[in-house]
């Protein structure tokens, strides 16, 4: 029965106008516990909340009134593994340019991406500051986790982990976003 009233009322806002309209109903949620938010991500399925902040992630579950705070470190990007972990990254590198969780956001594991460099001759290495965060979707990338980093792009097939990111290359020119077609 559901099937067919929702062809009904497709069918009626087709005929009716030529195409369909649908109705947007927006809803405040609160400021997820910061004034700047920098990075906002819905689970599918659940649609569960998650806010990053210059004040740190918090999440709001369906039919929560409340915010939850997951982490007090500046957060600029939040992606979500098919695994279900969460990772961010921050732009400035501040509390660590990478973390993920494996509980929802209830511990952090720090995971940054690390660049190997050369300091006065001497190998060492350095955070990278996350720019963009984007999980694949498309089976032709595998699944795999990618992160901008200034100029370079990286990529995770471990879900973002310590230890499992490498470069990819500088497509040139510093990187604004992430994005799959």
């Amino acid at each position: 029965t559901r099937v067919l009233v929702a062809s009904v009322l497709v069918a009626s806002a087709l005929s009716s106008s030529g195409r369909a309209q649908a109705v947007v109903a927006w809803e405040w949620l609160g400021d997820g516990g910061g004034r700047e938010i920098t990075d906002l991500l819905i689970t599918p399925g659940t649609d569960t909340v998650y806010v990053g902040s210059v004040r740190g992630i918090w999440r709001q579950e369906p039919g929560d009134a409340a915010w939850v705070e997951l982490d007090y470190r500046d957060s600029d990007h939040l992606a979500r593994t098919p695994e279900g972990y969460l990772v961010k990254g921050s732009r400035s590198g501040a509390g660590g340019d990478g973390a993920r969780s494996t509980d929802y956001g209830r511990t952090w594991e720090f995971a940054p991406i690390i660049i190997p460099v050369i300091v006065n001759g001497v190998p060492a290495e350095r955070g990278c500051g996350v720019v963009a965060l984007l999980q694949s979707t498309l089976p032709a990338l595998g699944g795999a986790l990618y992160a901008g980093c200034g100029p370079e792009v990286w990529r995770s097939f471990g879900a973002g982990a310590r230890g499992t990111w490498a470069v990819l290359g500088e497509p040139g020119g510093e990187i604004a976003e992430l994005r799959e077609m």
